[in-house]
């Protein structure tokens, strides 16, 4: 789809053609206005592109005379942008398409849906001159047992999609409930940005859940009575050692709830690591100095497509970020093409800027991986475009992904870790310590209740209490009463 005039403002008019002058220059070229109006939607016709350039008396200048010394001419790129606006009718949301209903209805029944409670809405609008449309389903998964998840995606085509910051969820979202009778819908939103509670430590994270879960408590109130922590009896460790066989790396966070349902990491003592696509440096770092140091592998799971091979890539081979000075194992579990299909994934389509092959080879794809991902170029206006498909990790259901990420943990030999001999001892030792310690402590906390009915609260604790604040108003009133209570009980000798 060519981009339309109505997408523009003057700042995204001017770095566009700023781009092209650039590009002229680099490269020996000479575009003239004409060149860059028959590029918009509407305005492929000489009728068309001569009534603009008119309006505006540009007819045969060249682009970069829209520059001057201090950059772009605003007043002449405005004059430029109105005349093409003038000339040229808004896009519908129609032009854009849509997934559909009939569509949707089928994908949702693959991942095992009732059809029976499938919902369909869809919006259309146009927010200053960018056309849109939303689309939204719902069913209920048959198998009631089943992992609850939400699917999401956006579709968009070149500027079609032209958000400013926090418009959907500030103005189409809203505007979508209300005009839909969406009124009940539970929507949540990650935190941003946190309540810092003053003595007690407690941070509040300013998202949905998190601010619920404060308010409950904030009304109930916290149990006063007497409680105590018994000494944790789990064995002191940090790294692997005593405590984990490998480390799984996975490049989508939104599976991490998943994982701890089933509690993937607690059964096959592994840590999960994620990085929300390509790894970061520390993540490098950090995997080769743990894995090689205690001889633990790196296990990696990502999509099948170019990112998903370049992610597994990152972890094997140095870049101009990092350079990799240890030796240690990499296993990368896929997606894989063999994976794709016995799972029977649904692949869906992918672009590339150029021909992702040598990419591709590179990081590892063989010569069938490769052409399943890559089908070819064909001629987008002036552009050649490069299409394929991917499959990502998203196309298994719930319970298939996690049957496929077992049967290779078990491939590779992952299993729970049991200390040697000499550890075991001392873990038993401390154990027995422990064990001591909670019965003392369960023990005397008899014997304070029976001290706190024996000290009756002294008449002037409120005065006490308001002459030590005045004194350090940096104090919590409940270390006050704290430090008066000691002074009690150290008087009477207990």
């Amino acid at each position: 789809m060519q981009t339309c005039a109505h997408w523009y403002s003057l700042e995204d008019m001017e770095r566009l053609l700023a781009a092209y002058i650039t590009h002229d220059q680099d490269n020996g070229g000479s575009h003239f206005v004409r060149d860059v109006v028959k590029e918009i939607r509407g305005l492929s016709g000489t009728a068309k592109q001569k009534a603009v350039l008119d309006a505006c008396g540009m007819s045969r200048m060249r682009l970069d005379s829209l520059c001057n010394g201090d950059g772009m001419d605003h007043k002449a790129v405005a004059a430029l942008l109105k005349a093409m606006k003038d000339n040229s009718a808004e896009v519908k949301p129609s032009a854009l398409g849509v997934i559909g209903k009939e569509h949707l209805l089928q994908r949702f029944c693959e991942y095992g849906c009732d059809e029976k409670t499938f919902t369909y809405k869809k919006l259309t609008d146009v927010d200053n001159g960018v056309p849109m449309v939303v689309e939204t389903a719902f069913a209920m998964l048959r198998d009631e047992s089943a992992y609850r998840h939400i699917v999401t995606g956006v579709n968009w085509s070149g500027n079609v999609l032209k958000f400013e910051s926090g418009n959907f969820t500030q103005k189409i979202l809203p505007q979508y409930i209300e005009e839909n009778g969406c009124e009940d819908w539970d929507i949540v939103f990650d935190a941003r940005g946190s309540l810092a509670e003053p003595h007690t430590k407690k941070k509040v994270p300013l998202g949905t859940l998190d601010v619920r879960k404060y308010l409950r408590d904030a009304e109930t109130g916290e149990d006063v009575d007497l409680s105590y922590e018994e000494v944790d009896d789990d064995f002191p460790t940090c790294g692997p050692n005593n405590r984990f066989s490998a480390i799984l790396f996975i490049e989508k966070e939104g599976f991490l709830p998943l994982f701890k349902k089933v509690n993937l990491a607690k059964r096959y003592d592994i840590a999960i690591m994620s990085t929300k696509g390509m790894s970061v440096v520390a993540a490098r770092s950090l995997v080769e100095n743990i894995c090689a140091d205690f001889d633990v592998p790196l296990l990696i799971l990502r999509d099948f497509d170019k990112v998903g091979f370049a992610i597994a890539a990152t972890f094997q081979r140095d870049t101009d970020r990092y350079q990799f000075c240890k030796k240690f194992k990499v296993v990368d579990l896929g997606l894989r093409l063999d994976d794709v299909k016995k799972w029977k994934l649904i692949p869906e389509e992918d672009f590339y800027k150029s021909d992702p092959r040598s990419n591709l080879r590179r990081n590892g794809a063989t010569k069938e991986e490769m052409t399943y991902l890559y089908e070819g170029c064909r001629s987008s206006g002036r552009k050649e475009l490069h299409y394929g498909k991917r499959v990502e990790l998203n196309a298994f259901h719930s319970d298939d992904l996690i049957k496929w990420i077992e049967s290779k943990l078990a491939e590779q030999g992952i299993k729970k870790v049991v200390p040697d001999t000499d550890t075991l001892h001392e873990a038993y030792a401390r154990a027995i310590k422990v064990a001591v310690i909670n019965q003392v402590i369960e023990a005397a906390m008899g014997d304070a209740n029976e001290a706190a009915e024996n000290h009756p609260v002294p008449k002037t604790l409120v005065c006490q209490i308001r002459k030590q604040l005045q004194k350090k108003p940096e104090l919590p009133w409940d270390e006050v009463v704290a430090k008066i209570a000691e002074r009690t009980v150290a008087a009477a000798g207990e």
